[in-house]
Formats: C-alpha cells, structure tokens, sequence
C-alpha cells in the first residue's frame, strides 16, 4: 500500500512539502492473541522535503465501526533519553527510506479495531509538520503446526515486538544493496535445546557438540511438498557474506523449505553439514524428520530457525504462525496449550511426534 500524504507547517514559514507513506507488508493483519490483538505493520516513510526531518511522536486512534474514538495513544521523545529509546531516532533525510516499526503491536482484545488512524509528528529546524495514515486491518488466523523440535525448548526469538527478526531494517543502504525488499524473517522463531536445569550447553559454549540440540531430529511442522534443500554449507557460525550478494538464502545456512498445503513455505534453517534427509520433489508428512540442528549460515549457535512466509525464497513476508498441542513450563508447572503463539523468552516442551 503506497499513500502521498501532504502535511502543512505549523511553525515557520517552509513550503508544504509531502511525505510517502508505504504500508508495509501491504495489508495490515490483526491477529487474537489470548485477550489481546496482534498488530502487524510496519511504515516506510520518504520525504520530499527539502530540509531533513525527524520523527518526534506517533499517536494511534483506535475507531469502532462506526467511526467513534475507543482508544488513542501515544509514543514520543519527550523527557531524557534512556540507555534504551523506545522510540529511537528516525532522520528523514530527502528521497531516502525511512523504516519505522509501528510501536502500538498489542492491542486490547476488547477493541473493535475496524478503523487505524497513525499519526507522525515530524521535525524540522523551523516547522512542526503531521502526516496520517489510515487503515482498515484484516482480521487473520494464522496456520497451526506442530512445534518442529522435541524435547524442552527456549524461544529465543518469538513472535513478538522485541525480536531481532521483527527488527530487519530491510530498507537500510546495505540491505537494498544486498537485494531485500520486504522482511521474510518478520515473524520467525529461534529454539534452542534445554536440558531439566534450564541449561542450553556444558563444556566450551564454542564448540557446537557442547549444545545439547546440536544434532537433535528437525521435524516436519506440517505435510507438504519439499520445494528447496540445501545440505552442503558448513556449521562456521559465519555468514558467508560473498555469497549473500549472489544469493540471500545463504544466511539460512543449511535449509529446507516446504510448501504447505496451506500455499504457505515453510522454512527450517541452520540444519547440521549432512543431515537432510528429504529432497526437492518429495512428500513429506507431519513429525517426519528432514534433518538435524546445526550451526550453519548466519547462526550465532546450534538452534533451529523456523518461519512460515509468502515464498520459497527471500523475496517474500513473513507470516505469523500458531503452534499446537504443546506446553509451557513456568518453573515447576506445566500448562497444556491446545494452540497458541509463542513469544521470546517463554520455555516449551513439544509433545513426541507420531511415527
């Protein structure tokens, strides 16, 4: 979705001057999350102003179906800035990209969320100018799999706001340079091994043998046709960065990706040197394994990167998933979750898949 908003000068005497807005991916997606709704959007905005702008606030209105205010909210770069800014510093500089990831990613699941109205307060040296967006959120239910791995599992990276993945600056210089276009990676997840004491490893954490999901069985999360499979790349834990100019699926490492009978792809990635065990062409059916945890490609340690997105390769968005029939352990409790989404940081035990 690609809208031109014109904004005017409240102070100063500047010219009108337009900023693009892109919606990013196209069609913003509302996803229930227990009482909550999930938001995901993101913004590109570009500036045909002649001075370089920044982004001091972005207000959220929320609006039922019949146009009545519910909800408006607020983040802004007022007050002292701490180690960590929520907002952070967003420069539009003319005709250059600017990725600003929307900040209002949970909502109340009580809202009729029909009507998203974001406003952008830009600064310039003599103006404070506005530009709008509106949009009208598809309400979606994300493809439940099985979790890929068994045993107990870390989520490094969830499905959440604060996850690297979530985080792709897919419009900053080096990665237009490199060919993205769009965030495959948006709603991945990281899962790492544990053992009963919560322990991701024992001896040298740089050696991959010392972490106990290396080699562990990668499963299918769902049936489908494999459609790539790479098997050749070694566990470095080096991006090969030669190689992702010629090729952007080489950050995976090792990989497979299977079609969905969904029209979904999924992804597994990082697999161990040798250990695929499907081929392009093949059938696969649920809990089947199609390889091994590694440490290839772009992998900071043995872990099993999983991701469902719109194509086989990186060109595509990613998708937001739900996993079935699964636990959470909160300390010496273990709660049973019929299907649900996972967040960064929660621990899981995959129940054994059926052979």
């Amino acid at each position: 979705m690609l809208l031109t908003l014109w904004f005017a000068c409240v102070l100063g005497s500047a010219d009108e001057a337009a900023v693009t807005v892109e919606v990013r991916p196209g069609a913003a997606a509302l996803v229930a999350s227990g009482q909550e709704q999930l938001l995901s959007v993101d913004f590109v905005l570009t500036s045909q102003s002649s001075e370089e702008l920044t982004v001091g606030a972005i207000e959220l209105s929320v609006l039922d179906r019949a146009g009545k205010l519910q909800l408006r909210s607020t983040v802004n770069s007022d007050g002292e800035r701490p180690s960590i800014d929520v907002l952070g510093t967003h420069r539009l500089r003319p005709g250059e990209p600017e990725l600003i990831m929307n900040p209002f990613q949970r909502l109340d699941g009580a809202l009729d969320a029909s009507e998203l109205r974001f406003e952008f307060k830009l600064y310039g040296k003599e103006q404070v100018s506005h530009a709008t967006v509106t949009l009208h959120p598809r309400r979606t239910t994300p493809t439940a799999v099985r979790l890929p791995v068994e045993g107990r599992l870390w989520v490094f990276d969830g499905d959440d706001f604060y996850s690297h993945h979530r985080r792709f600056d897919f419009v900053s210089p080096t990665a237009r340079q490199l060919g993205f276009r769009s965030n495959v990676l948006r709603h991945a997840v990281d899962l790492v091994l544990l053992d009963a004491e919560g322990a991701t490893h024992h001896g040298d954490p740089d050696r991959n043998e010392s972490w106990f999901g290396f080699g562990r069985p990668v499963l299918a999360a769902a049936p489908g046709t494999v459609v790539a499979a790479v098997d050749s790349r070694p566990d470095s834990r080096r991006l090969d960065l030669a190689l992702l100019k010629s090729d952007r699926m080489a950050m995976f490492g090792n990989h497979a990706v299977v079609k969905l009978d969904s029209g979904e792809f999924a992804l597994y990635a990082h697999l161990r040197q040798g250990s695929l065990r499907c081929k392009v062409g093949e059938r696969v059916r649920e809990g089947q394994q199609l390889g091994s945890i590694g440490a290839s490609g772009g992998s900071a340690m043995p872990h099993l990167h999983f991701e469902l997105q719109t194509s086989s390769d990186a060109d595509g968005e990613g998708q937001p998933v739900r996993f079935k029939g699964f636990r959470r352990i909160l300390g010496s409790r273990a709660v049973a979750v019929r299907s649900g989404i996972v967040e960064t940081g929660q621990i899981l035990e995959a129940a054994p898949a059926s052979r």
